[in-house]
């Protein structure tokens, strides 16, 4: 009866694609679209309605791509196109059905698999089929909401009861185990919030207030311990997976962090933000280059979503500056860059860096004012970010030095960001020591000392600030003071080589007095 109602459609391709297509890859293509549907007319044939019904839909979207290429004639393609979108229509609802007790015989077993579970009074298997038993009734769900499902299915009964069942398990088993921990009231309530928490609210908030190290109680060392067994218990849990692995993070055991994601992939493989973490932590080699480039890629193939997307072209561009592929790396940078700015609110912060990177990409490949551009563009979205700022002066400052030259315009628009930063902060370590350097530079002693003075006044024992304050009194004769501060500076940092080298000058100096 079935066969009756498909026409299968066979046409040599001597005969058919030639007369169809427009283009020779259009009938290259047509070519594969006709074998496709004869493959998906043989598998209705045998009542693999599913396998089918995927093989027609297929066909028709690529036909209907060909034809909007104008790779093929639309006018005589059309009538194709029309017979596939019937037998995909007659294919929907017994494919539906055909998927429908499928999936019914897997959620069955699963949860046939869950309550032998019971026997064995093992909390991580049990956590584990009850997590297959609860996706697999999703998947019904989600297959019960499509438009061509039949009215007639009977229902399948909900996992409540199989989910009461674990969580009275669960509670005994929590409790029994808790009682031999020893815990204080204070990492009892800790527990007892991250154990029962139903989102990341409170996984954060005790990591954040662990991180504060306000109570000796709470200690990020010990929600590590807590959250390996957690892990152990109940590896289903994403929670407990993000805290374990935030909380090596938080104490810059990046490794740890890393083999952690990569354990916690097994049982989350969508999830963008255990990819973009893993990613994250890769090492520093080559190999481990290529592995985090590979989770990014991933991220990249499986959103649209502008946050993951340019936080994936970011981390991208840190890779491709670590393997030398500077042009490359430029390109991640600048697509990180051109989606963070599409949400400037939000992601200010990552606008910011991505320009940054962008600017010591483009330094590395020569290109100063293009570099110095991008970082000013870091620091005027990020208006409360000192020390953006102050990178836009350094780079200035060191492209005003460069060997065998002096920049006047990098030196006075250095300036000009020193005082952007300062404003914000009168008494920025370093700011002021730099503004000497420079007024050193240009010929400018008495703001070059003054500055040095305000600069030591912050910050005492800057050996470079006190070079730099020796190398003013050089300037003006005044050997003895300056013989001082470059003795000074070198008490703070033996191997400061330009108080070393002006010590030298200033005893000559005295020398020949």
């Amino acid at each position: 009866m079935k066969l009756t109602c498909l026409i299968i459609i066979l046409i040599s391709a001597n005969l058919g694609y030639a007369k169809l297509a427009l283009t020779t890859v259009g009938e290259k293509n047509l070519s594969e679209v006709f074998s496709t549907v004869e493959s998906a007319d043989k598998q209705f044939a045998v009542s693999n309605y599913v396998v089918s019904l995927a093989m027609y839909k297929n066909a028709e979207s690529k036909l209907s791509k060909l034809m909007e290429l104008a790779l093929v004639d639309p006018i005589k393609c059309r009538k194709y196109l029309l017979e596939y979108n019937k037998k995909r229509e007659l294919c929907e609802p017994l494919a539906a059905r055909q998927a429908h007790f499928k999936l019914k015989d897997a959620y069955l077993t699963n949860r046939l698999n869950f309550l032998n579970s019971l026997s064995n009074k093992n909390i991580r298997t049990m956590n584990i089929r009850l997590d297959k038993v609860v996706k697999s009734y999703d998947d019904l769900l989600k297959l019960s909401s499509i438009d061509y499902m039949p009215a007639d299915l009977p229902l399948v009964t909900p996992p409540n009861d199989v989910q009461y069942l674990y969580s009275n398990y669960l509670f005994s088993f929590r409790t029994n185990w808790v009682r031999t921990l020893g815990f204080t009231p204070d990492q009892f309530f800790a527990f007892n919030q991250i154990a029962s928490a139903t989102s990341l609210t409170y996984h954060i908030y005790w990591l954040e207030y662990a991180n504060k190290k306000e109570n000796p109680e709470i200690t990020l060392f010990q929600l590590q311990n807590m959250y390996e067994k957690l892990v152990e218990q109940e590896p289903c849990n994403y929670g407990f997976w993000y805290g374990l692995g935030n909380s090596y993070i938080l104490q810059n055991k990046t490794q740890h962090a890393n083999n952690v994601w990569h354990k916690a992939l097994k049982f989350f493989p969508d999830s963008l933000y255990i990819h973009y973490h893993l990613a994250k932590t890769c090492g520093k080699n080559k190999n481990a280059d290529t592995r985090a480039i590979s989770h990014l890629k991933w991220i990249l193939s499986k959103t649209k979503d502008r946050f993951w997307r340019a936080k994936a072209h970011y981390q991208l561009a840190i890779r491709f500056v670590e393997l030398d592929d500077f042009d490359t790396a430029y390109d991640e940078a600048t697509s990180a860059a051109e989606l963070a700015a599409m949400d400037i609110n939000y992601l200010s912060d990552l606008y910011s860096k991505s320009k940054k990177i962008q600017g010591q990409i483009l330094l590395k490949l020569n290109k100063k004012d293009d570099a110095v551009d991008a970082l000013k563009s870091a620091a005027d979205a990020s208006p409360e970010n000192i020390s953006l700022k102050l990178d836009v002066a350094d780079l200035l400052t060191s492209l005003a030095n460069s060997p065998g030259h002096f920049n006047q315009r990098y030196a006075n628009e250095a300036l000009r960001w020193y005082d952007r930063a300062l404003r914000q902060n009168p008494k920025i370590p370093a700011a002021h020591g730099s503004k000497a350097y420079i007024y050193l530079l240009m010929g400018n002693n008495d703001s070059a000392q003054g500055e040095a003075i305000t600069e030591l006044a912050i910050k005492p024992d800057s050996p470079v600030t006190l070079a730099t304050l020796g190398y003013t009194y050089l300037a003006q004769n005044k050997y003895e003071p300056a013989k001082l501060m470059f003795k000074k500076a070198l008490d703070f940092d033996p191997n400061c080589e330009a108080a070393i080298d002006g010590l030298k000058k200033a005893e000559s100096k005295l020398e020949d007095k």
